[in-house]
């Protein structure tokens, strides 16, 4: 394969963000800025009765696409309004922009804050991801109103409340749907969000879309029929066929899951943001981001400011220490920087020890998890013949077992070039010991929390059977 031009493009790469970076010019720095504030980790209520109340801050998944809406605040969708663009993710987390509140429309008969199917709400933005408030809405099509890839209902969040943000929740099953109405609805549970005034319902699908935030699926509003007419008792019962009791049930696109947190530690207190971070509220935010990322997103995270030190010293001065976060993709401020110095710096120096900074970050390693990445190496250098240099690794390496290429996730190639990428700093000569080994995986252990599919990144790809 052309792995060896992985290495080439990497060192073209460094050249161009040496040149750039005086220049303040990087698009890399241009991005992250526009994102960096949106991306924070965002609590999530806990519910400890399972029920979903009018206040509680959510994600919002599509079964579809088994992504998470979010707001792109940077994507203004008709010029000159105040609307902006939404999508979904499978790789979004609890951030700001991914995280909502739902609040009732109008009173009714429930005078307590449970949200019940049938009723009419809301649905905001997080409150930090713009100076105004921002609602969910959609807009009949038209000829100025659509949605831009697909063409289907336009579907944005916008910061004029009306009658076009009015959502009604209800229940995935045509047959209880009408007798459900008024109920309580129960968090992680699917349902349908259908638009007040169009009565579309709000849909996802693998419509792909490019933004700064990379490859995510458009949103909009399109009712999804399934091809069978269920049998509906109700309306046999009552002699009744009308538009409020259907006789056909909605496809994966129309439903959606209201996810709330898991644990009761997803629900803290976001006033930290406003006081500043601990040195360790802000190196588990750098975690968190780099964890969101991938599993080599720490790794990466490492690479990146490994490149920028050309010294091969472990420290960089505070302007190239930015920019290697800024690469991986870590956007932090004046503050926030500072802080990292002042924990990760030696006596009366200006430097700051990015080495240390990492091993801070980094989990520690099990003994189990040490010895298997051991045993394999072992089992890895006897397959060489004792020749662990870097090209004999990428040949041997079989990206088509990985499990994320197994799990669709990434296609072989994108995983072959990742784990070339993510051992940039050594050419194809260089042979590759046990403890490079080991740190390697050690970077991955920290994004892995299950043992089996650890084991499975660590052994599968070597053709080890």
């Amino acid at each position: 394969g052309n792995w060896s031009e992985v290495w080439s493009l990497e060192e073209t790469k460094m050249r161009d963000y040496q040149k750039k970076r005086d220049a303040n010019s990087l698009e890399t720095t241009k991005i992250n800025q526009r994102i960096g504030a949106t991306t924070r980790r965002a609590s999530v209520t806990y519910s400890k009765d399972g029920l979903l109340r009018y206040g509680d801050q959510f994600r919002c998944l599509n079964k579809m696409t088994d992504g998470f809406i979010g707001v792109d605040v940077y994507e203004r969708y008709n010029p000159g309004t105040e609307t902006f663009a939404v999508t979904t993710s499978p790789s979004l987390e609890a951030v700001f922009r991914s995280t909502f509140t739902i609040h009732k429309y109008e009173r009714d008969l429930h005078n307590d804050n449970i949200v019940r199917y049938g009723q009419k709400v809301l649905i905001r933005a997080h409150s930090r991801v713009y100076p105004k408030e921002l609602y969910l809405q959609s807009v009949q099509s038209s000829p100025q109103h659509y949605a831009k890839i697909s063409r289907k209902q336009e579907v944005t969040f916008t910061s004029h409340k009306d009658f076009n943000c009015v959502w009604i929740p209800e229940h995935v099953d045509p047959r209880v749907r009408f007798e459900m109405n008024g109920e309580p609805i129960k968090a992680n549970e699917p349902l349908l969000l259908k638009h007040a005034f169009t009565t579309h319902c709000l849909a996802s699908d693998h419509v792909e879309c490019l933004n700064n935030y990379g490859k995510e699926y458009e949103v909009f509003c399109h009712t999804f029929l399934t091809n069978n007419k269920t049998q509906n008792l109700i309306a046999e019962k009552t002699g009744r066929n009308t538009i409020d009791i259907p006789l056909r049930s909605q496809n994966d696109q129309n439903v959606w899951v209201f996810v709330t947190a898991r644990e009761p530690s997803e629900q803290f207190d976001e006033a930290i943001y406003d006081r500043g971070p601990s040195i360790g509220d802000l190196l588990s935010h750098v975690l968190y981001t780099v964890s969101q990322k991938g599993i080599y997103g720490l790794r990466s995270l490492y690479i990146n400011l490994a490149t920028v030190d050309q010294k091969r010293s472990g420290l960089l001065d505070t302007d190239d220490f930015k920019w290697g976060l800024r690469n991986g993709g870590v956007q932090l401020t004046k503050e926030e920087i500072d802080l990292i110095k002042r924990h990760f710096s030696q006596s009366n120096s200006e430097l700051i020890h990015y080495v240390s900074f990492i091993n801070q970050l980094r989990a520690p390693l099990s003994e189990s998890r040490k010895r298997l990445i051991a045993g394999v190496y072992e089992r890895v250098r006897a397959k060489l013949g004792g020749n662990v240099s870097m090209e004999s690794l990428v040949r041997l390496y079989d990206s088509r077992e990985h499990p994320e290429v197994k799990r669709l996730i990434k296609t072989d190639k994108e995983s072959l070039k990742e784990f070339v990428a993510n051992w940039a700093d050594r050419d194809a000569g260089h042979q590759v010991s046990l403890n490079e080994f080991i740190e390697f995986y050690t970077d991955i252990s920290t994004n892995v929390e299950q043992e089996e599919y650890f084991e499975a990144i660590v052994t599968n790809v070597w053709n080890l059977k």
